[in-house]
């Protein structure tokens, strides 16, 4: 895992040195498993950026 680590392995191993979680163990984080704890705890979590296809982000930003 150290030579080819999974980017969400990475994301959730981040999270957690900062006292964060995303309600299952960082090295068994999938991509879906972010993304359904941070969607479903808005208590926790705030959007900070939407999240919209390449190059629809300044159309996003403009309206709102």
């Amino acid at each position: 895992m150290d030579n080819y680590p999974i980017c969400s392995w990475l994301v959730a191993h981040a999270f957690a040195s900062a006292g964060k979680d995303f309600g299952c163990e960082p090295g068994a984080a999938t991509p879906d498993d972010i993304w359904d704890f941070v969607t479903t705890n808005p208590d926790k979590y705030v959007q900070v950026h939407p999240l919209v296809p390449i190059g629809m982000y300044e159309s996003a930003a403009t309206t709102q």
